[in-house]
């Protein structure tokens, strides 16, 4: 996870969901380019300066702003239980529901947690 912001203002448990599923985060961060084989991005080193980095990849979702992406919408439209009308339904493990439980994980814009109602 890539965020433009510092760790400590992002959602914490977003963050800490993401440290159990043993993903890396880098925080102050800013996408350089995109490549069909990498991400190249800028982030601070301890000492302030500016270093590049590169992640493998050979799948980029970004999404930013209020309107679903189409391959958002595409997602949910394929996928049983996606309700929501501007963002993918997951639960509150960030596994995007209809899709084979712990395969496929949303967070971010492109994703909304699924409400829990409690009976008492």
């Amino acid at each position: 996870m890539l965020t433009s912001l510092p760790l400590p203002g992002t959602n914490s448990v977003s963050i800490t969901v993401l440290r159990l599923l043993q993903t890396d985060q880098s925080s102050s961060s800013s996408v350089a380019s995109v490549t069909p084989t990498h991400v190249l991005y800028t982030a601070q080193n301890v000492e302030g300066k500016t270093e590049q980095h590169s992640i493998p990849t050979n799948f980029v979702l970004w999404s930013t702003g209020i309107a679903m992406n189409p391959f958002t919408a595409r997602v949910t439209s394929l996928l049983p239980n996606q309700v929501h009308k501007k963002a993918i339904v997951v639960d509150a493990h960030l596994r995007v529901l209809g899709a084979p439980k712990g395969e496929v994980y949303a967070i971010g814009d492109c994703a909304t947690v699924r409400p829990c109602i409690f009976y008492v």
